[in-house]
């Protein structure tokens, strides 16, 4: 039912082996894992030699021709067949029950071509306080045509999201000449033409780790060093340019709501978004790109009120 793409590149080896372990333990258990490396053969980090001591043999690795992480991700697609695909990077980590939860969705909801959930996110390394991230407060109050919009200031988070497989090729996949930010190039795409059919899962769905070896970060894995003409993420206009061109381009087609909604969606956009994390711990900030409610649900000024379930908790 589920093909996993993972893209790697030199990644952390226990980062890997947790990922995948994260895959293999599913309670659901009808997937196809297809990591697609753009790590040297020869190299000691190579997927091949990380993983030889596993024996499953719906582990598929795929040596990458091509470069940057949207080229490793098209790889992969390309290999498998079943009518789902699940992103995992090569550093995050799923809850067991997440597969079986998104095949509930899928058969409750009709027609879904994309999913996607909460993720707790580590700040501060393995020690440090765990946050939500990559989730939408009011999500069902936004009109469904100006739900992609939302997309630009709270991304999703990657290891979350489910694609239906025939709408990702028929979209031609991810951008290959983006290194950051591809991910949401294309889930602004699916919202964009499938607005009432891209579902957000109330729950915490895996652990999503922040560290310098990140491609968030910079890392190698970017591949912007050895190809140059993979280019970072460039957003072209700022949130309010965006906000007020959405305004002007509806503005002859008022609505009983007009006013209230408009100031709300204003609010959601710029109120909470990534620049204005004001959590404190040791006088410094919890991050710099995110607001974020702790999972512990202690009060940290954040603006979020929407507490996602843990799955252990929920029946399905």
């Amino acid at each position: 039912m589920f093909d996993v793409i993972i893209p790697t590149y030199k990644c952390n080896p226990a980062f890997l082996k947790e990922a995948i372990d994260s895959v293999l333990t599913q309670t659901y258990q009808n997937f196809e894992i297809y990591i697609s490396d753009g790590t040297p053969v020869e190299h000691e980090l190579n997927s091949k030699k990380i993983l030889s001591e596993y024996t499953d043999s719906r582990i598929n690795i795929v040596q990458q021709v091509g470069t940057g992480i949207s080229d490793a991700r098209n790889q992969a697609l390309a290999q498998g067949r079943n009518p789902y695909v699940c992103t995992l990077d090569a550093d995050d980590v799923w809850d067991t029950r997440k597969l079986a939860y998104y095949k509930s969705i899928i058969e409750k909801s009709e027609g879904v071509k994309m999913i996607w959930g909460a993720a707790v996110s580590k700040i501060g390394g393995e020690q440090g306080v765990e946050h939500r991230a990559g989730y939408f407060e009011d999500w069902e109050r936004t009109r469904p045509e100006h739900r992609w919009l939302r997309l630009y200031w709270c991304p999703i988070m990657t290891s979350t999201i489910l694609y239906e497989r025939e709408s990702v090729e028929r979209f031609g996949g991810w951008n290959n000449y983006m290194t950051m930010g591809e991910d949401m190039q294309l889930n602004w795409t699916f919202m964009w033409h499938y607005p009432k059919l891209c579902i957000q899962a109330p729950a915490y769905v895996g652990l999503y780790r922040h560290h310098e070896g990140s491609t968030m970060q910079g890392a190698e894995s970017g591949h912007t060093v050895k190809n140059p003409a993979v280019i970072p993420n460039n957003r072209r206009f700022s949130s309010d340019a965006m906000f007020q061109s959405l305004k002007n381009s509806v503005r002859y087609n008022p609505t009983p709501y007009w006013t209230k909604y408009w100031i709300w969606l204003e609010q959601a956009l710029n109120g909470m978004r990534a620049s204005s994390n004001s959590e404190m711990i040791n006088n410094k900030r919890t991050s710099p790109l995110h607001i974020l409610q702790r999972v512990d649900r202690q009060p940290n000024g954040t603006k979020f009120k929407e507490f996602p379930d843990f799955l252990k908790d929920l029946n399905f």
